[in-house]
């Protein structure tokens, strides 16, 4: 690959640090689809994520039949402590039932978000060990961050540099930090000043089909660099994408 002084200077200013290892991966670089046997796990993780969705929505619809037929919300009169008073308490708060649908359908939710992120990073990881081989980028690409890892791969591949605004770094930002909130969960307190803060509708959820589209998105972006990646032969369909 002839390197000319722009894209020389783009890559001392999108990584630094990457500099070095991403010249010398260029010269690591394979065929797409030449020999060799790989074992990864992106066309699983991609389905699993769709039919997570799926099995959220089943969940939901029976969440809401559910709901339909049991008693309204009760509201607090607690006069004695002003702080709890007006506070909405969800309908049968004590319907076992009930409580269990939430869950099921909370997991689901979560299981979808968790499952984009797999099937991304995988494809990521896959990609690179095709392209650059296993001992090369394991040594110098596998642990970088998600953003890194990205933005390295594609400028190793294709030579374009990816800036912080440009869009397929922002997807992938957004997903990943979706993400990391969910893995490291946060404990706060609550007490009389933060309660009202802190109640939230048990029936909201985050937007699941968002997650899926997203990424789609992503993947089908990051495979736009590479002229030779077939869609098909890389992730097929899925019975639950429609």
């Amino acid at each position: 690959m002839l390197l000319s002084y722009g894209f020389l200077e783009g890559l001392g200013r999108l990584h630094p640090p990457s500099y070095t290892r991403i010249l010398l991966t260029m010269k690591e670089i394979r065929p797409t689809y030449g020999e060799g046997g790989w074992s990864s796990g992106h066309r699983f993780f991609r389905k699993a994520a769709y039919r997570a969705r799926h099995d959220f929505q089943k969940s939901y619809t029976r969440l809401l039949l559910h709901k339909s037929e049991s008693d309204a919300p009760v509201v607090i009169q607690d006069t004695s402590n002003p702080a709890f008073a007006g506070l909405v308490v969800p309908e049968n708060i004590s319907d076992p039932e009930l409580a269990e649908l939430r869950e099921q359908v909370y997991q689901c939710e979560q299981s979808t978000l968790l499952y984009c992120c797999m099937a991304v990073e995988a494809y990521l990881n896959y990609y690179g060990v095709r392209k650059f081989g296993e001992k090369f980028y394991k040594r110098t690409l596998e642990r970088s961050g998600i953003t890194e890892k990205l933005s390295n791969i594609i400028l190793a591949v294709s030579g374009e540099c990816i800036e912080p605004d440009d869009e397929i770094y922002r997807e992938v930002k957004e997903l990943f930090e979706s993400r990391n909130r969910l893995v490291h969960p946060k404990t706060r307190e609550i007490n009389e000043t933060n309660v009202h803060d802190h109640v939230v509708d048990p029936d909201t959820f985050d937007d699941v089909e968002a997650y899926v589209t997203r990424m789609d998105r992503i993947l089908r972006q990051f495979c736009s660099f590479d002229p030779e990646i077939v869609w098909d032969i890389e992730f097929g369909t899925d019975r639950y994408e429609t």
